[in-house]
């Protein structure tokens, strides 16, 4: 157990410098913050942002580089299926914790471009699971928050789709959800923020949600653990007909 624990905090610390600049700051889409913020401004403000950090070019490449040399170190040291695919499943979670958690705190990832930055760079977690078929272990589910996140951040926010709204976002506490629509900024003249009474709305409505009392936490526990299988695997070498080599010096053990 303490090396299971060990081993999931080595891997917590490779990725946590990745997570934000891999999954929330990283612009996939080219051309996507030309449209954001307005024109030239925001043009310049991305290439002094670029100039200043030139490891976010790069973040998410970095991040599932990380993420890909673990699974096959574990995959060459013979780990059990089931212990790696349970330490998977904690490190997607621990990734959309902290993401989640960096997202509900800063307004400027609170729009419709960085909505679909993220969800893209997301997408690319979730092609990981499938290329290694990892479906069954539980990672992709852990992403529910943050992937609702960003589809609440990309759809429509009127009074006419409060509805729609809750109905799009059971992974999210409603304190989350709230937060994220008073977080939302326009990025051009198309866009509007979301009205007080809409939002209003949205919180009566919420409150009638089976787990509206207990799900009042705002930030997701990046500490939060999932309890450890311990398989037995029967070894397939038949110990009975081991010979053991005599420069061992291990004559006095006797075979039963």
């Amino acid at each position: 157990m303490r090396i299971y624990q060990r081993v999931i905090r080595v891997i917590k610390e490779k990725v946590q410098a990745a997570i934000v600049p891999g999954m929330l700051e990283h612009e996939a889409i080219k051309g996507m913050s030309e449209t954001t913020l307005g024109g030239r401004r925001q043009r310049s403000m991305q290439s002094e942002n670029e100039a200043q950090s030139p490891s976010h070019v790069d973040a998410m490449e970095i991040l599932m580089k990380q993420i890909s040399n673990f699974f096959e170190v574990c995959k060459t040291h013979a780990v059990y299926p089931e212990l790696l695919n349970q330490m998977i499943r904690q490190l997607y979670y621990y990734m959309t914790a902290c993401a989640l958690n960096i997202l509900l705190l800063r307004t400027d990832l609170c729009n419709w471009g960085k909505g679909m930055q993220i969800r893209y760079n997301i997408h690319r977690l979730e092609r990981f699971i499938l290329d290694n078929n990892l479906q069954g272990c539980g990672a992709l589910e852990t992403l529910g928050p943050i992937i609702q996140a960003t589809e609440l951040l990309q759809t429509r926010k009127t009074e006419a789709d409060v509805q729609n709204i809750c109905d799009m976002c059971p992974k999210l506490s409603v304190l989350q959800i709230v937060r994220i629509l008073h977080f939302y900024t326009p990025v051009n003249h198309y866009d509007e923020r979301v009205a007080g009474s809409c939002i209003q709305k949205i919180q009566e409505q919420l409150k009638k949600r089976k787990d509206a009392e207990t799900s009042q936490n705002l930030l997701m526990d990046t500490e939060q653990k999932y309890m450890v299988p311990l398989p037995f695997n029967p070894s397939q070498v038949q110990l009975e007909q081991i010979e053991l080599p005599s420069d061992l010096g291990l004559t006095f053990l006797k075979r039963l």
